[in-house]
């Protein structure tokens, strides 16, 4: 089915902006993608595995007709807006066993594996990474040096990985392929039919060069619809607004569905905590706005269940221990102890983060003074310096919010020149 209806942008350089450039592909800026697109290239020239007789022909061999592949997902939008990005998304209209023919007849060294498994860091293997509740194939990855390349046949199924699909629902339709995906900004497809150089014919079938443009998170279906088929969205919204909302912020809109519509968000902890993490540790996150986006839309007591979350502030750190400690501080130890191992911390994180947050709770309370603190820990301390000072420098923004005078000397001061060391090694 031609696609002759889709909206066609060519890409053109600008020395004016970093955004909607040509993708260039080269085996110096991605070494695993060239390959591919190379194998794509010379698709027509991949014989299916058997021989015919031809009429003035005599015996011939079948060749596959042509087959496309496009960028596609993340790794397109970053593209677009000028971001880094590590790992491909690709979709094609060769099946999934014509991927393995095709690549198997590369002249680069596929080496296809039934399962991923630890090989020599330079090789390029490819194995099966999703199937359909029937066993059939709807996803290969090409793996080298810790980079992927996902690459699944057009379907007009959910995109989402963490999903089941009772049946794989392919199609040969860039249009039909897109409608299931989640946002506008994600269904952006780039035609990769240069292997050594620009690739710039870009294919947009529902708008979403308008919404990257101009900032604006849109679902392709309702709502309450994509969330449901994309149960993680909501916690990804919360990372993806700061980047590419133009307010940073989640659509009032979508909050509102996620308040009020019944939206089933069987969540894994454990994701979420890795998701979390990785996005708070991320030197480039407007912090402040992410985790403002998480209180707003909810999802953060998807992550921390029934616990009282401390009033998000600037300059709040990059780092799990003290973030999580000062989120988590109005909580008691238990309550703290049994959402971090559910969540799947490490002990050791978990142990780490129960002595800052009860440093910050009684800073917060106004019982222990900066000084002593600064004093004590310029000893030596198990503690790691960086976490010190990052700690040090919540405890400053916990005086800005110390209780009055009056509330103050209702609380026992326990933490004094003489013991305050006597108290954090109590507590360590």
């Amino acid at each position: 089915m031609a696609d002759d209806f889709l909206s066609k942008l060519r890409l053109k350089d600008s020395k004016e902006s970093t955004f909607f450039k040509p993708f260039k592909v080269s085996s110096s800026m991605n070494a695993l993608l060239k390959p591919i697109v190379e194998a794509f290239e010379n698709s027509d020239k991949v014989t299916i595995g058997y021989s015919t007789l031809e009429k003035n022909k005599g015996l011939t061999k079948p060749t596959l007709k042509r087959k496309t592949i496009y960028l596609t997902g993340g790794a397109l939008r970053d593209h677009l807006k000028g971001k880094t990005f590590r790992n491909y998304d690709l979709v094609t209209d060769a099946t999934p066993d014509e991927i393995i023919m095709i690549l198997k007849n590369a002249e680069t060294n596929f080496i296809f594996l039934s399962e991923p498994e630890q090989t020599n860091k330079n090789d390029i293997i490819f194995y099966p990474s999703r199937y359909d509740d029937e066993n059939n194939m709807m996803e290969l990855t090409v793996e080298r040096n810790g980079q992927k390349a996902y690459i699944s046949t057009m379907n007009s199924n959910t995109k989402d990985r963490s999903k089941n699909v009772r049946k794989a629902k392919f199609c040969t339709s860039i249009d039909l392929d897109s409608k299931t995906r989640d946002l506008t900004i994600n269904s952006l497809y780039l035609k990769l039919k240069n292997s050594d150089g620009e690739n710039a014919e870009l294919l947009d079938p529902v708008g979403g060069v308008h919404d990257l443009k101009s900032g604006q998170i849109v679902t392709i279906s309702g709502v309450e619809d994509t969330l449901n088929r994309y149960p993680y969205l909501g916690f990804r919204l919360a990372s993806l607004a700061t980047r590419f909302s133009d307010d940073k912020r989640i659509p009032e809109k979508i909050i509102h569905v996620m308040d009020d519509a019944d939206i089933d968000m069987d969540l894994n902890p454990h994701v979420l905590k890795d998701m979390f993490v990785k996005t708070i540790e991320d030197s480039t996150t407007y912090l402040e706005d992410y985790l403002k986006n998480l209180v707003d839309s909810k999802m953060i007591y998807k992550l921390f269940t029934d616990c009282t979350i401390s009033e998000i502030k600037p300059d709040l750190p990059n780092n799990k221990i003290t973030l999580i400690a000062y989120l988590l501080c109005k909580n008691s130890p238990d309550k703290i102890q049994s959402v971090l191992s559910k969540c799947g911390f490490l002990s050791t994180d978990i142990d780490e983060i129960l002595i800052f947050a009860k440093m910050a709770n009684e800073s917060l309370r106004g019982s222990i003074d900066l000084a002593n603190v600064e004093s004590y820990f310029k000893k030596p301390s198990r503690l790691p310096k960086s976490r010190i000072q990052e700690f040090i420098h919540l405890f400053k923004k916990g005086q800005e919010h110390k209780k009055t005078k009056e509330d103050s000397n209702e609380i026992q001061d326990d933490f004094d020149d003489e013991n305050v060391e006597r108290y954090i090694k109590r507590i360590e």
